[in-house]
């Protein structure tokens, strides 16, 4: 017996980055890299899945999720990360203060005591 599926199919890369950039659909911000854009605009495009990551999704943990997915699709090259750090410093700011306050929470055992994570410390098979 087969179950009958069905699915919407969407072209990300026929989509205009301009129609979503301010949406209030998270997945529609996400995905604003893998849209439609001209070369010049890829650092805003960035910004703009960044700025609707941070407005739309409250859960730390999957900003931080979500975060490497922008910067897989994003794929800033050095030039660009470096313009983006100079005209976004806000958006910077606010996950690099996340992302330090995430590490920090991950270093905590189940007491609340620090814990040092060296190379020797970490099991490899629990990774």
């Amino acid at each position: 017996m087969s179950v009958p599926l069905s699915y919407l199919r969407c072209d990300l890369a026929e989509l205009s980055f301009e129609r979503y950039r301010d949406s209030d659909n998270l997945v529609a911000r996400l995905n604003l890299p893998n849209m439609h854009y001209p070369q010049h605009q890829r650092v805003e495009v960035y910004a703009q899945a960044v700025r609707g990551l941070t407005r739309l999704e409250p859960d730390p943990e999957r900003q931080l999720k979500y975060l490497d997915y922008i910067d897989i699709y994003g794929a800033l090259d050095d030039n660009e990360r470096a313009q983006y750090e100079r005209d976004y410093p806000d958006e910077v700011q606010t996950m690099s203060k996340f992302a330090e306050r995430f590490r920090q929470e991950g270093l905590q055992d189940e007491h609340g005591d620090t814990q040092e994570i060296t190379p020797y410390s970490m099991d490899p098979y629990s990774l």
